[in-house]
């Protein structure tokens, strides 16, 4: 076979592979389009496939009504209680909840972002959530989060907000927290009332525990 026959077959051979690349692409794009196959998943993670299946709802098995206004937010038991025994106890126990499930006690904002971090492992902790996440992950047992919202509540201590984060976190026992609050309260010298006030209550407790 002389060089210029086989120069043609070459590049008749790379000719068809670029068609068929083409067509290939082409009918993935109008698999896409028409709704035959919606291949969501290639290229994503565990956890981002999760957070698609918890914002698009879809197979969702379970739903609560959050907050003073009960907003309707929808989930899914095997997440739930695969990540919370507070959650495995009430889906899979004898007095398993059948229908939906009232949260009168948590915003919808929180408990989305709470979902969210069960899901996914993510979530934004700032001053306008840390409260509430901590307050849903102390409730549904969730240590990991909680542990997260203490570490910030510590890094995120000064003088203008110890009063605030002590008062809140009265009742959680968490000891670290509290020592790193009076040191706060002493080096800052306690000249406002709000310090001068809590630095003697916190000196009581402290003695009497």
């Amino acid at each position: 076979m002389s060089h210029s026959h086989a120069r043609i077959r070459t590049v008749v051979y790379v000719g068809r592979l670029v068609h068929m690349t083409k067509e290939i692409k082409t009918m993935s794009s109008e698999s896409r389009k028409s709704g035959y196959v919606d291949n969501w998943q290639s290229g994503k993670s565990v956890t981002e496939c999760n957070l698609r299946m918890l914002d698009t709802e879809n197979f969702s098995d379970v739903t609560f009504r959050v907050g003073s206004e009960e907003q309707m937010v929808r989930a899914h038991r095997y997440v739930l209680v695969s990540r919370s025994c507070v959650f495995h106890a009430m889906f899979c126990g004898p007095l398993a909840e059948k229908g939906e499930i009232t949260i009168p006690d948590i915003e919808p904002d929180i408990f989305k972002e709470f979902l969210r971090y069960v899901y996914t492992e993510k979530t934004d902790i700032n001053a306008d959530t840390v409260m509430g996440l901590m307050y849903a992950s102390r409730k549904y047992n969730v240590d990991a989060l909680y542990d997260l919202c203490v570490a910030f509540l510590v890094s995120s201590l000064s003088e203008d907000n110890v009063c605030q984060i002590l008062e809140e976190c009265h009742g959680y026992g968490e000891l670290d927290l509290e020592q790193k609050a009076l040191e706060v309260l002493t080096q800052g010298g306690r000249e406002s009332p709000c310090l001068r006030d809590l630095f003697i209550f916190a000196q009581t407790v402290s003695r009497s525990s």
